[in-house]
């Protein structure tokens, strides 16, 4: 049943899986025939190795203890070889397994450390890994990663205690051992850390079984600080023991530093990227685009690069551009070479996915929680890893919660929202909103998409809201029927006569850009000021786009601003849209700089060091007052999710990309000048004496 249920294709993350073989006969298969609870993956147990030495004392061949001569060399070792190449057939449970010869290798001769109870106590001991389905996985996408010529390697996130670095360890040192002049290597956040795991992989090393099929001649440095070379040994002691077999790998595992040209022209066969998120020392970006072209021949991925990140160590300086990274290696932006944007294929390991929690008989764990997420086999139980996590999410909260999540994320998209960022706002309150917004959108009334246009398209007269899927403006509340289109006249200028509502924009002005990867999109919004009718600063309207051409554009911004009856407040380093409003006879809705005490100058400069800490503190005062769960336990209406994602990933040292937010900055000290103004006048006006005719 098993074996014919078997599916050699099949799908992982996007990606077809194309190498899985033919399995061979059913009943050659490892565990034919063993009842159910005994289909285990069981590891091999190698006998002793005994050696052979020259007139030197070096070891210049090596064998199994009392295996057979004939049968080592002609069955046993090249059925090892096969393993380690073509990969291992085996029953496990009720399934057919099959898994990589990285896997078969990880699984059979590493040995990392592992949670193992000794004396009634758990504690990690260095030892063989056991089998389990998320390791399978990973395996079978690196697999496909390293077969795709056009895949130059895999960009992975994952959640803690994924084991993502012994499994790259293991693959590193499986082809260092086999294939010659293999250049592996080891980058990491800083030189420090990639010192460590370079660490790492020469214990795995010195805890390998001692034949010479996988403890190939080395340089003779039993404790190697920098590299680990499988070279012919440089004697320099005579009382000690050399590997000095006849066949010479000349391949080698090193770390370098965290530099972006450490590895540069040395055609790398295999690189460990760790922790790329948190580059100390260089751009990520760098790093990879000097490292691609080490692995590459033409169009065509000779190497490959394993490039990882844990979800709870996402921040840092290069955390945008590892983001950057991650969306360009969607499988779906593949080209007819099956390269991506970037060249990688992204993998992402939920922690549902092998995550560990065992029953308990306290009798305090809830029934439906109350059992093991992985069975015996190694299968992980998503559904109830899950409803675990979610549980002891719902004790937690604020930092306490952020921090959880980030430790044990269910989807990318969890991972970069929870990431470590620095920024000037509190990303909490953004990001709690935004989940807010994805939790209740179908319980709720949220934005309609539509156009603004002039009453039977005759200009200057009313203008009108009409729903439409591909409009460019998206609306939340409109404004009552009679603070719609009030306008006020003095010759052939216009003016607003409303008081509920401000607006702002952000525009744009060139029809032509010579590089469309930097053209920016006009943004503007629309806020209330009022408590009147309308809940005082709440975002109603939002127009996010670029027309072809600029005059259709600020055509749209007057038609906005007729139709809310409101003043706005333009970004005027592009000063086209100012005077267009007043060669359409629309000057008069154009507001001055709130920020300039001399009231001289329309619109608001963004330049100036002083402007912006004062717009970003304006949105960081916005955020902590109007975002997140209220005291009160209310939230406000923030339903605009697009531009909070854009305020999230904010990057206050460089504007251009972000549009939504710097139109929101705009609006928002806007309203706060409007309502700073308003207090004043009402002070003022308790402050002055009335008297009546008689002067009393």
């Amino acid at each position: 049943m098993a074996y014919n249920a078997f599916e050699r294709k099949r799908e992982l993350q996007g990606v077809d899986l194309t190498f899985i073989p033919e399995p061979p006969p059913a009943e050659d298969i490892d565990n034919f025939g063993a009842k159910l609870e005994d289909r285990l993956f069981t590891k091999i147990i190698f006998p002793e190795v005994e050696f052979i030495e020259d007139d030197n004392g070096d070891i210049i061949e090596s064998k199994f203890k009392d295996m057979d001569s004939d049968y080592e060399v002609n069955v046993f070792l090249p059925l090892m070889y096969k393993y380690r190449t073509e990969g291992y057939w085996f029953y496990c449970k009720d399934k057919l397994e099959y898994i990589t010869g990285d896997h078969w290798y990880y699984l059979n001769i590493a040995k990392i450390p592992i949670v193992k109870e000794i004396n009634g106590l758990r504690r990690k001991l260095s030892d063989n890994p056991f089998f389990v389905d998320a390791d399978r996985d990973f395996f079978l996408y690196w697999r496909e990663c390293e077969i795709q010529q056009g895949c130059f390697g895999m960009i992975m996130t994952s959640s803690r205690r994924s084991g993502k670095t012994y499994k790259f360890l293991a693959i590193l040192l499986n082809n260092a051992t086999m294939i010659p002049e293999a250049l592996c290597g080891i980058q990491a956040q800083n030189s420090k850390m990639a010192e460590s795991i370079f660490g790492r992989i020469v214990k795995m090393w010195k805890k390998l079984p001692k034949h010479e099929f996988f403890y190939p001649s080395h340089i003779g440095n039993s404790n190697p600080k920098t590299s680990l070379d499988f070279s012919e040994p440089s004697r320099r002691s005579s009382k000690q023991k050399y590997f000095n077999y006849s066949e010479v790998l000349d391949s080698h595992v090193d770390f370098r530093s965290t530099t972006a040209t450490a590895y540069d022209s040395e055609g790398i066969w295999r690189l460990y990227l760790d922790e790329a998120s948190k580059m100390e020392n260089c751009s990520i970006m760098d790093l990879y685009n000097v490292v691609r072209e080490t692995l590459a021949d033409g169009s065509t991925a000779l190497g490959k690069v394993g490039i990882t990140s844990t979800a709870e160590n996402l921040g840092g300086k290069t955390l945008q551009q590892y983001e950057a990274l991650w969306k360009e290696s969607m499988v779906s932006t593949r080209d007819a070479f099956g390269t991506t944007k970037s060249g990688l294929y992204r993998y992402f390991q939920s922690a549902a996915m092998a995550y560990r929690h065992d029953a308990k008989d306290d009798g305090n764990i809830p029934i439906e929680l109350n059992k093991p997420t992985i069975d015996r086999w190694g299968y992980s139980d998503e559904e109830t890893a899950i409803k675990v996590i979610k549980y002891l999410r719902q004790n937690k909260s604020g930092e306490s919660l952020i921090h959880f999540i980030r430790k044990y994320p269910l989807s990318a998209k969890e991972a970069f929202m929870y990431a470590e960022v620095v920024s000037p706002l509190d990303i909490q309150r953004i990001n709690q909103h935004i989940i807010f917004n994805e939790d209740i959108e179908s319980l709720r009334t949220t934005t309609v998409r539509g156009d603004l246009d002039w009453e039977h398209g005759v200009p200057d007269t009313r203008v009108i809201w009409y729903p439409k899927e591909d409009g460019m403006w998206e609306m939340f509340k409109l404004p009552e029927e009679e603070d719609r289109n009030k306008v006020a006249h003095k010759g052939s200028s216009r003016s607003p006569i409303g008081v509920n509502f401000v607006s702002a924009v952000d525009p744009f002005s060139h029809k032509i850009v010579q590089d469309e990867r930097r053209m920016s999109m006009a943004a503007s919004h629309v806020m209330t000021t009022t408590l009147d009718k309308y809940t005082e600063r709440t975002f109603v309207m939002q127009y996010h786009g670029r027309r072809s051409d600029p005059n259709d554009f600020f055509e749209d911004m007057i038609k906005q601003s007729v139709f809310y009856s409101c003043m706005m407040l333009p970004e005027n380093q592009k000063y086209e849209i100012i005077n267009y409003f007043f060669k359409r006879g629309y000057g008069g809705y154009i507001e001055m700089n709130p920020l300039n005490e001399k009231k001289d100058e329309l619109g608001i400069s963004t330049r100036g060091d002083d402007t912006r800490s004062r717009m970003v503190n304006g949105l960081a005062n916005y955020v902590k007052a109007e975002l997140g769960q209220q005291e009160n336990g209310t939230w406000r209406d923030q339903v605009y999710t697009r531009m909070l994602e854009d305020w999230r990933d904010f990057d206050p040292e460089n504007w251009t990309k972000f549009d939504l937010t710097v139109s929101a900055m705009i609006v928002i000290i806007y309203a706060s000048y409007k309502k700073q103004k308003r207090i004043i006048k009402t002070n003022l006006h308790g402050l002055i004496r009335k008297y009546d005719v008689r002067g009393k």
